[in-house]
């Protein structure tokens, strides 16, 4: 089995904590061994949560639409419906805010709001995002190194990198998930 949908019954190797048989180290994170990973990461590699601190918490309003029937385009180009693109795609979590609203929201593979996830390329966007606004204000400059910032990455392969070369991801820094 190369994969399976949320819409399909989830594959015995992915049920309980720890499965029944352990991801391949080399695969945790292709499918299916993936589905389980995601949301079980801490358990066999080393991991931080990143904690939201003990400021002040808002609770986003909810303006809800059901998107389920929008009209999409899947991975191959043919006619689908959001619900079904989220299916298609393996989707576990997906959230649309809209006016500082939750408009949409949906968990699959046996998540909620609070379940913990891997979050990778998540996290990239969220970053790049604060660093637009931060450049937009003027409180970074992106043709700086990166280490007038973070001059602790001095004696790393993040020397003579940009903050833009970090954000592009082009600094030719190796790295492995």
């Amino acid at each position: 089995m190369d994969s399976y949908r949320n819409s399909d019954p989830r594959p015995p190797i992915m049920q309980g904590s720890p499965p029944r048989l352990v991801p391949p180290k080399l695969d945790w994170d292709r499918p299916p061994w993936n589905r389980w990973a995601f949301q079980h990461i801490r358990e066999f590699l080393p991991t931080v949560e990143v904690w939201r601190g003990h400021g002040h918490r808002h609770r986003f309003e909810r303006a809800e639409v059901d998107l389920d029937a929008l009209p999409v385009e899947d991975s191959t180009g043919a006619p689908t419906t959001l619900a079904g693109l989220l299916d298609e795609t393996y989707t576990d979590g997906f959230l649309v805010l809209k006016d500082g609203r939750i408009a949409y929201e949906r968990y699959f593979n046996g998540m909620d709001e609070r379940t913990l996830h891997l979050s990778q390329s998540m996290a990239k966007s969220v970053t790049g995002s604060v660093f637009g606004i931060l450049v937009g204000r003027g409180l970074i400059d992106p043709a700086k190194p990166v280490t007038s910032y973070l001059p602790e990455l001095g004696a790393t392969a993040w020397t003579g990198a940009s903050v833009q070369h970090v954000l592009d991801m082009t600094t030719g820094v190796r790295f492995s998930e």
